[in-house]
């Protein structure tokens, strides 16, 4: 067996016992809960010695994963070696009938498939369901309305962040309780479980019969399959985690600097953020959109909808200090951002820059 992790998992070096937990049950147990016939992982030296300490052994638990793909890429020269990270991720995206750019990136092709798994439920969600998902992933109504959802769900892919990894979140917990009968462990953490509790009836059954192919196929896919969308899980959430600890504060210029302008006369007349952004200079514009991008939002977003997210905000930062996810200090500087955000963005929606210009 190699002696490094594949590129494409070097990532897994970085999560923890309990994050593991899910694709090493994934690897041994089957969907009722019995040690399935070809998985070795349980009797290996490393499961011995460390037990429930994954991160000691991600190697062996990689190469595990790359026998069973071995098993579903019909090939008889591997010799039992099994197959890259990437080959298996391609297997299953043909699976499901997703193209893709064989030079196209691991991550690209994981987004595509988690897009593919959203897109096959999204029509099976009530009217209720799409506004508190869509809601729950940090857009509006009427972001659904001009762009779709499935605009939607790419932008919220490349975006990173909190409501990237949610969405994954959502689609992961719900696939595997399809096809392993069981939803995250993960979902004992605060953020997480508010995030996916709202979808654990309806959207279940959809993704049944999504995945019903599932129970057809070979004892191998029910293992690639699932144990795919964890990894996909999990550097979603090694990337969300590192943005919070690597992010620093926006620059925030204090309300009062941000009149910019050649002669006042040219702003004679009251200036309205939401409708005439345009009378604003460009790098007073860039300013005001950066804090709305602090808060998620587009900067046509309205003072109703910019409390809301205001307030969900502080809540899921706290609920993530609670959690131990973020530090204390980083929890500071990220309220401290966020209400300086917030406090620049009401300043311009009160229409108070023209009275500080006159």
């Amino acid at each position: 067996m190699n002696k490094k992790l594949d590129d494409d998992l070097e990532f897994l070096s970085k999560v923890e016992d309990k994050e593991l937990a899910d694709l090493v049950n994934c690897l041994i147990y089957d969907k009722d809960n019995e040690k399935r016939f070809a998985e070795t992982l349980s009797f290996s030296e490393e499961y011995k010695k460390y037990g429930e300490k994954y991160s000691c052994y991600v190697l062996r638990i990689t190469e595990e994963l790359k026998l069973f793909g071995g098993n579903t890429i019909a090939n008889l020269f591997r010799l039992g070696r099994g197959v890259s990270y990437k080959e298996i991720v391609q297997d299953v995206a043909k699976e499901m009938k997703i193209k893709f750019n064989s030079k196209d990136s691991v991550e690209n092709i994981e987004n595509k498939l988690i897009l593919k798994s959203f897109e096959e439920t999204w029509r099976n969600f009530t009217l209720e369901e799409q506004k508190k998902f869509i809601s729950e992933i940090g857009f509006s109504e009427n972001d659904l309305k001009s762009q779709g959802i499935t605009a939607i769900a790419q932008l919220c892919l490349r975006m990173g962040g909190l409501n990237t990894y949610k969405l994954t979140l959502i689609v992961v917990n719900t696939l595997t309780k399809a096809i392993l009968g069981r939803g995250l462990t993960l979902a004992g953490n605060t953020v997480i479980a508010k995030s996916i509790s709202m979808f654990a009836g309806p959207v279940g059954w959809a993704f049944t019969g999504v995945w019903t192919f599932v129970d057809m196929a070979s004892p191998a896919k029910r293992v690639t399959i699932p144990a795919v969308f964890y990894i996909a899980l999990l550097r979603k959430q090694i990337k969300f985690r590192e943005e919070m600890l690597e992010s620093k504060f926006i620059p925030v210029i204090n309300s009062k600097t941000l009149v910019n302008c050649e002669s006042k006369e040219k702003l004679t007349h009251k200036v309205s953020l939401v409708t005439n952004l345009s009378e604003i200079k460009n790098e007073d514009i860039n300013v005001v959109k950066q804090q709305f991008n602090i808060l998620g939002l587009d900067y046509m977003s309205t003072s109703n909808e910019v409390s809301i997210k205001y307030v969900k905000l502080r809540e899921e930062y706290k609920s993530l200090k609670n959690e131990k996810i973020i530090s204390e200090e980083l929890y500071n500087e990220k309220i401290q951002n966020l209400e300086k955000a917030y406090e620049i963005i009401e300043y311009y929606q009160k229409n108070k820059l023209i009275n500080e210009a006159n």
